[in-house]
């Protein structure tokens, strides 16, 4: 048997070795595609880590049995009081070690406690309970005060002297929107008994700041039975989910039946009535209802006197009933040039969005025109409005054809022009004519987040496939050089064993000398951006960071015909692939580490990405969120596309 025969007969062995293990391949991810199936199909090509060792005895390494190279063992878990955990396992074996990957100097470090000493922290929580029962008190350093010394002062056991503590983290967290934390601090209380009327609906509201509103839904029906005291208000909070999802028709409803059942109770939470009328109004402004609101509101304030909540209400109501329908915009404050091609969808967003609902009978007609001079064309477009409709339109201008991408090496100030005219037989009239700053970002700005909280961000993974660039020449060029190390010189995709394909890219790109280098990440105001060269890129400079080359080998491999995966772990990711029948399997998955082009063979990199997605999933982290698998040919399908060259 030839060498390159041998290999690929090594990598076999793993993929058949891996068949027995966990099953618990449950992918996470962002919106639509991002986290599909391959969770399932990871699980079952990763199994155990300790198959890893069953790939290396067949290479003639000393890790002997299949137990030694990378394995979990048996683990026990360490409980953390805070809510944190740390794993500890056991493994057994012995012999030398694949090379481990290049750090990224972002991977999540160990547990560790912060240099404080339980005296100290005791000292600091007792401080900022102090400060938080004082006037205006210092949210955001309360905060952070708190979120060090709370697991230290009470690292033996959190019981009820934490109490006071953590409902001054809570507290200052939602006022300055740290949904994580409040439902850290929430969830604390409620483990030491602390059932408070207000606690369990500060965690239904906090998941549905963050956006996940079936959680919350869910969690608000799970706690009504819990948490008996808590049932008045964790109705509010189940209206007001609804109301942020923007299903208004459900959150009217929702707090008409909430109000229904109130009223039976003659010791009902007045705050809960209260926050449920508040969000009514909202429903009934946006849904054709101005004048019931209003009187709604009047009905209320008059039996407990002004309430400044309403006033906002108040003014767009009144507002709405003068125009005659309802006028929202919200516009987005970047531009991002890798991903604008993307946008003006329900799954992307757009530059600007406009909500309109029409009040009564008439059929109305708007002009919307939309401009960033220098950036982008001027947009003019039709929005007719039709009797009790409730409209949501998207504004996204194109590029200038002549605008210079190159020139933007760094988030660029722009400004937004935005001008709305209801079209009449009497006359036009203006109803918005704004200038909004905005900033531009430039084309290597990969968006991975998207805030929904001081602390909370939802991973927007789809808009990688804006950089899966198959079609751009220098691949090309490169695939015509690797396929000379292919038997037939010929790449087959999954018409033939993948295993040998793969290899090929893997040692095409060593053999120039392709390096890894430090990941910049960068921050934007709205988004978690991180700088990322286009695959050609990479290509004419051989060094790439990791995450330029996960997505440079998952173009290469969807170039010749091969599904990639993308794998991402806290602090940094990787690549995979549907392997095929031909390769031996049933067409579980393979990884491959790509920070070790540089430094390890094709065999090695494959054996320690595999042994990493066995290790994640031991450890429950694709279930927990911590990390997800991105099935690239399903975010392909839905739509996130490469940029245009």
């Amino acid at each position: 048997m030839g060498a390159s025969m041998m290999k690929h007969a090594i990598l076999v062995v793993l993929l058949v070795a891996c068949k027995g293990g966990s099953k618990d391949g449950t992918a996470t991810g962002g919106s639509n595609a991002v986290g599909s199936a391959a969770g399932s199909a990871a699980g079952s090509a990763a199994g155990s880590a300790g198959a890893t060792g069953s790939a290396a005895a067949a290479t003639g390494s000393p890790a002997g049995s299949g137990s030694a190279v990378g394995s979990a063992g048996s683990g026990s878990t360490a409980r953390d009081p805070w809510g944190a955990s740390a794993s500890t396992g056991s493994g057994s074996g012995s012999g030398s070690a694949d090379p481990k990957p290049p750090s990224t100097g972002k991977e999540m470090p160990a547990v560790e406690r912060p240099v404080m000493t339980e005296e100290q922290a005791a000292e600091v929580v007792a401080g900022a309970v102090k400060a938080f029962g004082e006037p205006n008190p210092p949210c955001a350093a309360i905060v952070d005060r708190l979120g060090v010394a709370i697991p230290i002062a009470f690292h033996k056991k959190l019981d009820q002297a934490a109490i006071p503590a953590l409902r001054a983290y809570g507290k200052c967290a939602q006022t300055i929107k740290k949904w994580r934390a409040s439902i850290r601090a929430a969830s604390a209380l409620l483990e030491i008994g602390d059932d408070s009327p207000q606690i369990p609906p500060a965690i239904v509201r906090a998941l549905s700041e963050m956006g996940e509103y079936d959680k919350a839904i869910q969690t608000a029906v799970a706690f009504s039975k819990q948490y008996p005291k808590s049932g008045d208000m964790l109705m509010a909070s189940a209206v007001m989910v609804f109301c942020k999802a923007e299903a208004w028709d459900k959150c009217v409803s929702t707090a008409n039946g909430a109000l229904a059942e109130l009223e039976k109770k003659p010791d009902a939470d007045k705050d809960a009535i209260q926050l449920i009328h508040l969000l009514r109004s909202i429903g009934w402004v946006v849904t054709g209802k101005p004048k019931e609101a209003l009187e709604d509101i009047a009905a209320i304030e008059k039996v407990r006197g002004p309430i400044p909540k309403f006033d906002a209400v108040k003014a767009t109501a009144q507002a709405t009933i003068e125009r005659g329908f309802y006028f929202e915009v919200v516009p987005l404050g970047q531009l991002p040039i890798g991903v604008y091609h993307l946008m003006g969808r329900a799954n992307t967003g757009a530059l600007v969005t406009l909500k309109l609902r029409e009040q009564g009978n008439i059929t109305r007609q708007f002009r919307v025109e939309v401009e960033v001079p220098g950036v982008t064309e001027r947009s003019s477009n039709t929005v007719a409005l039709k009797p009790n409709e409730y409209s949501v339109k998207w504004a996204n201008p194109p590029l200038k054809m002549d605008f210079d991408l190159a020139k933007v090496r760094g988030p660029r100030p722009a400004q937004l022009a935005l001008k709305i005219t209801e079209l009449a037989k009497g006359g036009d009239k203006v109803v918005l004519d704004e200038t909004i700053p905005i900033e531009v970002l430039p084309r290597d700005y990969l968006p991975l987040k998207r805030k929904v909280g001081a602390d909370s961000m939802v991973p927007t993974y789809g808009f990688m496939g804006a950089w899966l660039t198959s079609n751009d020449p220098a691949v090309d060029a490169f695939l015509a050089k690797a396929k000379e190390r292919v038997e037939g010189r010929n790449f087959v995709g999954e018409q033939g064993a993948t295993v040998p394909q793969i290899k090929a890219l893997y040692d095409e790109l060593k053999s120039r000398g392709v390096s890894y280098v430090m990941d910049p990440n960068v921050a934007a105001d709205q988004v978690f951006v991180q700088r990322t060269r286009l695959p050609a890129e990479v290509l004419a400079t051989t060094n790439a960071q990791c995450l330029e080359g996960t997505l440079l080998f998952a173009t290469l491999f969807e170039a010749i015909g091969i599904k990639p995966i993308i794998v991402i772990v806290p602090g940094h990711a990787f690549v995979g692939w549907h392997t095929v029948a031909k390769d031996g399997t049933k067409g579980e998955p393979l990884f491959v580490e790509t920070t070790m082009v540089g430094s390890a063979d094709f065999e090695a990199a494959v054996r320690v990405a595999t042994r990493r997605v066995a290790t994640e999933m031991q450890q429950g982290s694709f279930k927990a969120g911590a990390s997800t698998i991105v099935d690239v040919p399903a975010i392909i399908a839905a739509g996130f596309t490469a940029q245009p060259l």
